[in-house]
């Protein structure tokens, strides 16, 4: 009884290391800074592989509402948007979850001259108009 008790303690000790270890960054993460599209074009090292255009909420594209959406958008080392931050939202937040939707969907490619495939943050903006839907 007192062995399996002492392997169960031992047991649970490695597993919360070996969670907390998964869980801490790593030097390179730390050591490393997300480029900036603002500072360094994002054509430079990565292209946009997929996209999706956001979703027109309907009550708003009936009231004829307009808007416009800016987001900052993370490139991760695997090409997918691993975060979406909104810098603006005109007139509010009507299309914030069309476009969050939608720009996490995106996919990119990196460029020859990023193959260690650093990370990024790009910015994003999105227009809203009714007369994008008329015949």
């Amino acid at each position: 009884m007192q062995t399996e008790k002492r392997f169960i303690s031992y047991f649970i000790a490695a597993a919360a290391a070996l969670m907390l270890a998964a869980c801490a960054p790593t030097e390179t993460d730390e050591d490393e800074p997300l480029l900036d599209s603002d500072e360094t074009p994002l054509e430079d090292y990565w292209t946009l592989e997929h996209a999706v255009d956001p979703q027109y909420p309907e009550q708003a594209l009936e009231d004829g509402v307009e808007g416009r959406v800016t987001v900052h958008a993370t490139i991760g080392r695997d090409g997918r948007v691993e975060e979406v931050a909104i810098v603006e939202l005109v007139p509010d937040e009507t299309f914030a979850e069309p476009v969050v939707e939608a720009v996490m969907e995106y996919r990119y490619e990196p460029t020859e001259a990023n193959e260690d495939r650093r990370p990024m943050v790009t910015q994003l903006s999105f227009e809203f108009s009714p007369d994008q839907f008329e015949d």
